[in-house]
């Protein structure tokens, strides 16, 4: 049947399947016939056949009947076969042999059953058993190909057993297609109706021309050869083109497919309300046999509540995956803390020598913790304990001791004791062991588990404790001092001692509170006593010291040595402890001691102080043999500085401090006499501003020395024979002087830096030290000693060139 070119609209095909059914409808009335004539014929009861053939009828009698049956067979529209008894085909015609699409001679001779496909060989055998059988079946030829034909079967009997067969097979194939057209059309109506989404089906031109019921829902009235694209206004839901249109109809009708695309679209409910909804999108062309698009199909499955739900879901999974994460973080902290808690035992374990055991009844193994095992002096789980490899490591004369109490804690008695082990490397060490029993719901012991500790230095401890204990009472049995306690307010809860011996007074006499040691203490020294125990009060575990004076009840006055530690706990009530004992006679030793110190380095000042006026002496007379100026200039400041030393040892042997010198009066002495030794008359005057210092020997013969430096260059190059002047030297600490003056900055940098404490100044407004004599670099001996002497006492000099000459020389001090 040849194809249209055009497509059919659906009531062409009905009207086609209309006609084919009446065709059917035909050939089953024909074929009843045919099985009539056929009847008629075997049976005889047929005395002539009339044909009519355009413009005449042939009239066949029954002597032509043979030849006119075969020719009405063969020129019939259905396929007819005679079969044998066993089924072999004895004969088929022409329409037969094109329905199996293969050749007479390929069909006669071949057995009818290889030509019933398989399904319907059970059919097929049914319809032979009975006379005349009629029913459906699917032939096969030698290419397996299936034709459906309506098969009608009639047995030919012989003396009433059937020996052969006829079958009359009409062909189905054309009539199947048009039932399975129109029941596809059918299917897809029914579908397109029924289905839940909204299905539209549309032509070339973009026009509705079927629909579900879901789709006017959408359109909120009947859109029957509607513009798609101008009544449902589908806009893209995510992404760049968000809200942008859709246009799936115009898109399929181009060839291109749409598949999942989420959509939205707006409803105007009513003037003021709006609804979105939001739709999944799939679209794509129809097309013909040719492949030529005759319309489109554009589904929308209505996705709002889902999205509504996935929002939900969201907010839900994201509240859950906080929460889980929340939760994790608090598992893992919780693990991070079950792991430092494990640490923490371990370590606690470890410092205590504590560790743990349990002992499994019925397998007899033993487990030890990573302590245990140290405990025993082996690696942490070196090999599995077992109860008598335990017992291997308890001394030899503690094991009954420890069995029997196992014995006894089986039978319910505490399991507390003290042993001895030889540990693996041969030290024997002391443990204490405690447990219990696990016994389970029928009470039968199970296990038992406990603790063990390494109790060897505690053990030794309390030995020494009572060593020390014994030793303490023997001592405080012979101490000439006085043990006591004091509570907060320092006053004795406990004496102990020489109580009476010491002060005059019992025991009773100040605990019963009749005598406060304070009021026996001499006045002078109370204020220093209360200031050590009031900072003993004010800070815990201080241990303070002091020695002061008390009366005894006679009179006499002592020397005591006290010694005090607050030992008060927190949370409880103040407690001090301390002792106290004579130290009069030591007292006295040591004022005698200093006494003769003091006579004695002023002696050793007195004897430098003349051997170096001897040394000045002799200077004196060996220049006397020389009669050379530069000559006799050198051992005049030869003189001068050994008189610069034996003066500062002279002011140290009449002064009242054996090790630190008034610097002061010895400038102001030194300075005269060496004015005096230069015989300048008036015409050099001598001006000084000092400020009282005391300096240690260290400091103050360098310094005297390079006062004698600078005083002896300024006397002898600053001022031209004849010329007037004046010297000024200037003491001062260097705050006083700051306030004072406009101290450089770089004087200020090092005060600041080095924490210097003095500035002395030595002036003179004479004619300077030229500017190409660098006097850190100089020949000159003098400047040479100023140099070295500055950096001997750690100080920094400065020179000054701008009115004379000016050197300014820092230094600190280790003051008596």
């Amino acid at each position: 049947m040849a194809k249209d070119r055009n497509p059919m609209s659906y009531q062409a095909l009905l009207d086609k399947n209309h006609a084919l059914e009446a065709e059917i409808q035909d050939l089953r009335i024909r074929l009843e016939e045919a099985e009539e004539l056929k009847r008629a014929i075997s049976e005889g009861d047929l005395d002539a056949l009339v044909i009519s053939r355009p413009g005449e009828e042939l009239i066949f009698t029954l002597d032509s009947a043979d030849r006119a049956y075969r020719v009405l067979v063969e020129t019939m529209n259905e396929g007819t076969a005679t079969l044998a008894c066993d089924g072999t085909i004895l004969y088929c015609n022409r329409h037969f042999a094109e329905l199996m699409r293969m050749s007479f001679r390929d069909i006669i001779g071949t057995s009818i059953h290889k030509f019933i496909a398989p399904e319907d060989a059970t059919t097929f055998k049914a319809l032979l058993k009975l006379e005349k059988g009629m029913g459906e079946v699917k032939l096969q030829g030698e290419d397996k190909k299936s034709v459906p034909v309506y098969l009608s079967v009639s047995s030919l009997k012989t003396e009433g057993s059937p020996n052969a067969w006829c079958l009359v097979a009409t062909d189905l194939t054309e009539q199947k297609k048009s039932e399975e057209i129109v029941a596809a059309e059918r299917l897809a109506r029914s579908i397109i109706e029924q289905a839940v989404e909204a299905i539209v089906v549309c032509d070339t031109s973009g026009r509705i021309i079927r629909f579900s019921n879901a789709v006017p829902i959408l359109c909120e009235y009947n859109p029957m050869f509607q513009s798609f694209e101008d009544i449902i206004d589908l806009r893209f839901s995510e992404g760049e083109d968000a809200g942008k249109s859709i246009l799936p109809v115009s898109s399929a009708l181009k060839g291109d497919t749409i598949l999942g695309m989420e959509t939205t679209l707006e409803l105007k409910r009513c003037q003021n309300s709006h609804e979105k909804l939001h739709l999944f999108l799939n679209s794509g062309p129809l097309k013909n046999s040719d492949g030529r698009i005759i319309g489109c199909v554009v589904t929308l499955a209505d996705i709002t509540e889902r999205k509504v739900a996935e929002t939900k879901l969201k907010n839900i999974l994201d509240n859950l995956e906080k929460l889980v994460k929340e939760r994790t973080a608090e598992l893992e902290k919780a693990y991070n803390s079950l792991k430092e808690s494990e640490r923490v035992l371990a370590e606690a374990q470890k410092m205590a020598h504590l560790g743990s055991w349990y002992r499994d009844f019925i397998t007899d193994k033993v487990y030890w913790s990573d302590e245990t095992y140290r405990i025993f002096g082996l690696e942490p789980q070196e090999f599995e304990v077992t109860f008598d490899s335990f017992l291997r490591y308890v001394h030899p004369e503690d094991q009954d001791y420890v069995e029997n109490n196992v014995k006894k804690a089986l039978k319910g008695e505490p399991y507390s004791n003290d042993c001895r082990i030889i540990s693996a490397n041969g030290t024997e060490r002391m443990v204490h062991t405690q447990g219990e029993v696990i016994f389970d719901e029928k009470k039968t012991p199970i296990g038992m588990r406990g603790a063990i500790q390494d109790i060897t230095e505690q053990k030794l401890a309390i030995e020494k404790i009572k060593e020390s204990e014994e030793r303490v009472q023997l001592y405080l049995q012979n101490f000439m001092g006085i043990g006591t306690q004091l509570d907060g307010n320092f006053v004795p809860v406990f004496l102990h001692g020489a109580v009476e011996e010491l002060t005059g007074y019992t025991k009773e006499d100040f605990l019963s509170g009749k005598v406060r040691w304070s009021e026996i203490v001499v006045p002078e020294d109370r204020a220093g006593l209360q200031e050590k125990a009031q900072k003993m009060k004010n800070t815990p575990s201080m241990t303070v010291r002091h020695e002061y004076r008390i009366r005894k009840k006679d009179g006499e006055v002592r020397w005591i040595h006290g010694i005090a530690q607050n030992i008060s706990e927190s949370g409880n009530k103040e407690l001090y402890q301390g002792m106290m004992y004579d130290i009069t006679d030591r007292k006295i030793a040591e004022e005698s001691l200093e006494k003769m110190d003091k006579i004695r380095i002023k002696e050793i000042h007195h004897r430098i102080k003349n051997n170096l006026q001897v040394i000045c002496s002799l200077l004196s007379l060996e220049a006397d043999k020389f009669s050379d100026e530069k000559m006799l200039e050198a051992f005049r400041e030869s003189q001068n500085r050994v008189a610069s030393m034996a003066l500062i040892h002279e002011e140290l042997y009449r002064g009242d401090k054996n090790d630190a010198l008034d610097f002061a009066a010895y400038l102001r002495k030194f300075a005269s006499d060496l004015f005096s030794s230069y015989n300048l008359g008036n015409n050099v005057s001598l001006r000084m501003d000092l400020e009282q210092a005391y300096l240690d020997m260290d400091t103050a013969i360098p310094l005297g020395i390079i006062v004698n430096e600078l005083i002896s260059n300024s006397l002898k190059h600053a001022f031209p024979a004849g010329s007037k002047g004046e010297i000024c030297i200037n003491l001062q600490r260097t705050e006083t002087f700051a306030a004072r003056s406009e101290m450089s900055s770089s004087d200020e940098d090092c005060r600041e830096e080095n924490g210097f404490q003095y500035i002395l100044r030595v002036v003179d407004n004479g004619k300077g030290i030229p500017e190409e004599i660098d006097f850190q670099n100089a020949d000159s001996l003098g400047l040479q000693l100023i140099n070295i002497l500055v950096e001997q006492i750690d100080g920094y000099v400065e020179l000054k060139r701008d009115r004379g000459t000016e050197f300014a020389i820092l230094f600190g001090n280790k003051e008596a």
